[in-house]
């Protein structure tokens, strides 16, 4: 099941239309769309907010591995309403993190981008705030580190302290 295939599934399980999901996660129903039938990927902001009000696992979200883990409805939103996400605070709060895993495995900017295949002025922009990455980031960090998205994404949980086949 593809990462679109995913969400369509999420959005039947939950009894939706792609109008109310599109208006619960603050996204047009047309982006819905495109997402669902794989035009575009996910972006990282929106697997946040459709994780956490849907109690969804997002490595299932990502890419299909572990449990989907879903749940009922937050009881802090409504079908009308936006999801309410400090997007300055997640993006900084990521930034930390992502700094943290490149710092634990003693690698500077240039290898660190040099292994997930960016460049090193999108690391320091993404360490210090300024850019959320994408999904295709988040999944070759969880590859070459082996850590939790989760925690990168929420800060909860645990990610692993060194990556002991650290790529070259």
């Amino acid at each position: 099941m593809s990462q679109g295939q995913r969400l369509r599934y999420i959005r039947k399980k939950l009894g939706l239309n792609q109008s109310q999901l599109a208006k619960m996660i603050d996204i047009s129903e047309r982006t819905l769309r495109y997402y669902e039938k794989d035009q575009i990927l996910i972006n990282s902001e929106i697997m946040y907010r459709i994780t956490k009000e849907f109690n969804i696992s997002l490595p299932w979200l990502m890419d299909g591995s572990g449990p989907m883990q879903l749940g009922t409805l937050n009881p802090s939103i409504s079908v009308s309403g936006g999801v309410s996400v400090n997007r300055a605070e997640l993006r900084r709060a990521v930034g930390v993190r992502i700094r943290q895993v490149r710092q634990v495995n003693s690698m500077s900017q240039a290898e660190f981008a040099k292994v997930l295949h960016t460049s090193m002025a999108y690391i320091s922009k993404v360490e210090s705030g300024k850019n959320m990455p994408g999904g295709e980031f988040f999944y070759s960090l969880k590859l070459a580190f082996n850590i939790s998205i989760d925690w990168v994404l929420t800060g909860e949980g645990r990610a692993m302290a060194k990556s002991d086949n650290r790529p070259t």
